[in-house]
């Protein structure tokens, strides 16, 4: 009876947290909304265990522990107890945000750290009520489930935006570099044939890597993007070409291009005014090792 009160708003938050928990943890997140039905007094305590364990279990797959500890803020942020070198929850979560992306830009742009903050505490929460002992009223149940559920909501709310952001962050970079290296001359490419053709960029990894600048006005943020270019290779003038006395080749390089994002603030947001390329390297090293 207990699911069947809760307010459209609250079951539209339990939607989005079922479309955020991994496929194999689906069964067991389902069942456990079934314990709710039960007649018993300690049916949310029973909640409250396989709450636990599915959020437990979603954290350690969508996470990355060797990341973490790569990470810059590892383990300044969110140390477990006493021990810096134990990976915790909060750090887990931030990674689940983060990935590889700077947290001090990222934490800047997007209220992530209260999402994370609000996660644990209601971990901490659903671990008492693991606890046998501690009942809950019927009148309480709904209040204390509707609090979990918003809870998990707003934190897979802000990881959804963000990833969306990020996502939008991406193309703007990705757009960026490629106009740059159309408009670039490749010493790499120049140096090593008469002509080169025109050249495709394939971008497979963008880091947001630095907060450089910040003022009230906005701020300046260091992005890596590192991929492949390719191009074909042109041995001879055209007119060698015509004759058969000429040759090509395809190549492909790895890429590696620097660019900072110029942001100013719109109101109270900050939005990407300019696309800046730092620089662009391409590595033929590998031309010259064989």
């Amino acid at each position: 009876m207990i699911v069947s009160l809760l307010k459209e708003e609250i079951v539209s938050k339990l939607r989005l947290i079922r479309s955020k928990i991994p496929v194999s943890l689906l069964s067991i997140f389902d069942s456990n909304f079934s314990v709710l039905f039960l007649e018993s007094e300690i049916a949310f305590n029973y909640f409250a265990l396989g709450m636990r364990e599915v959020v437990n279990r979603t954290i350690s797959e969508l996470s990355n522990k060797e990341q973490v500890r790569n990470s810059e803020w590892f383990p300044s942020y969110g140390t477990h107890g006493d021990d810096p070198k134990k990976i915790s929850t909060k750090q887990l979560l931030a990674n689940i945000v983060l990935k590889e992306h700077s947290k001090d830009v990222l934490f800047k742009l997007f209220p992530i750290d209260n999402s994370i903050d609000a996660l644990c505490e209601m971990m901490k929460k659903l671990s008492n009520y693991v606890h046998l002992s501690l009942r809950l009223e019927s009148d309480q149940i709904t209040d204390e489930l509707e609090n979990v559920i918003v809870i998990c909501g707003s934190f897979f709310e802000t990881l959804s935006s963000v990833q969306k952001e990020i996502e939008d962050l991406v193309e703007i970079t990705e757009e960026g570099v490629f106009d740059d290296v159309r408009s670039r001359t490749i010493q790499e490419l120049d140096e090593i044939a008469t002509h080169y053709g025109s050249h495709d960029v394939e971008i497979d990894k963008i880091v947001i890597q630095e907060l450089l600048e910040e003022s009230s006005d906005g701020m300046k943020v260091n992005v890596l993007c590192q991929g492949r270019i390719s191009s074909e290779l042109q041995y001879g003038s055209d007119a060698d070409q015509t004759r058969d006395e000429g040759a090509t080749m395809n190549i492909e390089f790895p890429l590696e291009a620097v660019v900072e994002l110029v942001y100013a603030r719109d109101g109270g947001e900050l939005m990407v005014m300019e696309v800046n390329v730092v620089s662009v390297d391409v590595d033929n090293s590998s031309w010259y090792d064989e």
